[in-house]
């Protein structure tokens, strides 16, 4: 995985951008990557909601790994846990689903601030299904977690790039895919890091191996995001994703942001506000 933390690297990384592209090149680049996480893995665990990302993750990670199995959580009607289920059947693939119970949320939430250092609002809501989620994978006595992380950054997935295509145009989407590169530590992966620390797990991320970033930053906005009204965004990630082998009633699948997703959201915000 490149550091983040340090900027003069992700800098870099402009220079190193290659002047073409193609899914091929993104595929090669991909499984690249995956086959240098997976070096003498024996098992391992998916961070798993049945969206993209994790998708193509799980389909490209249990191929090199036999013993792999995917984590679900959420409250017992939300989303993701049909959807994950669903994909997971779909990929022929294990899946261990970790029903929320509500009582144990507020010592969680006091938990997880000091884990990852904030009470931060967003923080928390994403937070706690993940650290529900490896604490449940450190039970079942696994030692490496796969994530989907930066796949929103490199392909225009955050709802935020709609409006900024709206009103800066796609030099203005290519500029946020940057300041999103120079953001993921501290936005996304020193929370994802401290918690993963926390229950002794190694966390993996293929889409922040350095070959993969720079065959996505080669695609143009354009092939990411097609309009302001574009609602499931990602479109040459999900061109790689077909491309692998993977369904494609699974390539186009639209899901909500995780803390959204797992039913949490509000529980999180009464907590704090309480």
């Amino acid at each position: 995985m490149l550091d983040f933390k340090d900027r003069v690297k992700i800098e870099a990384l402009r220079a190193k951008v290659p002047k073409t592209y193609s899914i091929g090149a993104l595929k090669e680049a991909f499984l690249h990557a995956v086959e240098r996480s997976t070096a003498n893995l024996e098992k391992c665990a998916i961070l798993f909601s049945g969206g993209i990302d994790s998708t193509i993750v799980a389909y490209a990670v249990s191929s090199r790994i036999k013993n792999t199995v995917l984590y679900c959580c959420g409250l017992p009607e939300a989303s993701s846990i049909k959807r994950a289920s669903h994909a997971a059947k779909k990929l022929n693939l294990k899946l261990k689903i970790i029903e929320i119970d509500r009582q144990e949320i507020p010592e969680l939430v006091k938990k997880i601030t000091e884990v990852i250092g904030t009470a931060d609002k967003l923080q928390v809501q994403i937070a706690l299904p993940e650290f529900i989620t490896m604490r449940e994978i450190r039970k079942d006595s696994f030692d490496v977690v796969f994530c989907g992380q930066g796949a929103d950054e490199l392909f225009a997935g955050y709802n935020e790039f709609r409006h900024v295509l709206k009103e800066r145009g796609y030099a203005g989407v290519q500029e946020l895919i940057w300041q999103k590169l120079f953001e993921m530590y501290e936005r996304n992966l020193k929370r994802d890091l401290a918690i993963a620390n926390y229950f002794g797990l190694e966390l993996k991320a293929p889409f922040l191996e350095e070959e993969f970033i720079l065959q996505a930053l080669a695609f143009p906005p354009q092939t990411k995001i097609r309009s302001a009204d574009d609602l499931i965004r990602k479109h040459a990630l999900r061109e790689l994703a077909q491309a692998l082998g993977i369904p494609k009633e699974l390539c186009y699948e639209r899901k909500k942001a995780i803390q959204y997703d797992s039913g949490l959201a509000k529980e999180v915000e009464r907590i704090l506000n309480d």
